[in-house]
């Protein structure tokens, strides 16, 4: 088998806490957990990236700790990842899929919570790291792409399940094939339904049916609030001029 000494890929996510200041006291040995950014730490509404760091085969959290120091002294916070392969218990019962599992765990909620996460992986651990992030880059996790990083974490905190049923359900009327004014307002940069999709979806609507097209993501009302509003008002003006 085959891995690379040194994997590195970026996961991106809307950041969305300040970096606090103050003296960076070391991580703690073995810990996965980030000490307090010290005086280098980024200025501005948006935090730093934090760093998932994925150690290699044989090696646990600790062996982090002097790199994980340095990211403090800049202003990075980070967390060690832990891989269920090693490990003195029921390690050897273990294999790629549980660590898969297991980085996913430690990524997942550094993603919702709208961090920005940069995944480093040395040796073995590029191997399931790699599957780990299946579907959790910026173009997977689509709904805020263009929204500002507090206010997209913001929105994410609030994101609740929904039920399968609810996909899976059919509609049982179609008001636009019963006299309703229609209209359709296209998010050019849509991650989440491409344009080609949008367009087919509104060239089910009546002709002349009203139609306005943002330069945005899933999320216009997040993004560009005052638009959003102009091409509503928009809207009403035009059904209003129709007899």
């Amino acid at each position: 088998m085959r891995f690379s000494v040194a994997f590195i890929l970026a996961t991106i996510m809307a950041a969305s806490e300040n970096v606090m200041a103050g003296p960076p006291p070391p991580p703690p040995s073995g810990s996965g957990q980030q000490p307090p950014a010290g005086p280098g730490a980024l200025a501005g509404p948006s935090a730093p990236p934090t760093f998932l760091l994925v150690p290699g085969a044989w090696h646990s959290p600790p062996i982090y700790d002097l790199l994980r120091a340095q990211l403090t002294q800049r202003g990075f916070p980070s967390v060690a990842a832990k891989l269920v392969t090693v490990g003195p218990t029921d390690a050897k019962s273990q294999g790629i899929e549980q660590d898969v599992v297991s980085i996913r765990s430690q990524l997942d909620p550094l993603l919702d919570a709208g961090k920005e996460v940069v995944v480093v992986c040395h040796s073995y651990g590029g191997i399931p790291t790699a599957a780990a992030v299946e579907g959790r880059n910026l173009k997977d996790r689509v709904f805020y792409a263009d929204v500002e990083s507090t206010l997209a974490a913001k929105a994410v905190s609030q994101i609740l399940p929904q039920s399968l049923k609810s996909f899976n359900d059919k509609s049982s009327f179609e008001p636009w094939t019963a006299g309703f004014e229609m209209g359709y307002i296209f998010a050019e940069d849509d991650q989440a339904i491409p344009i080609d999709v949008q367009k087919q979806m509104q060239s089910a609507f009546p002709a002349g049916s009203f139609t306005a097209s943002l330069k945005s993501s899933h999320s216009p009302f997040l993004s560009m609030p005052s638009k959003v509003a102009d091409t509503l008002q928009q809207a009403v003006d035009q059904c209003a001029k129709k007899p």
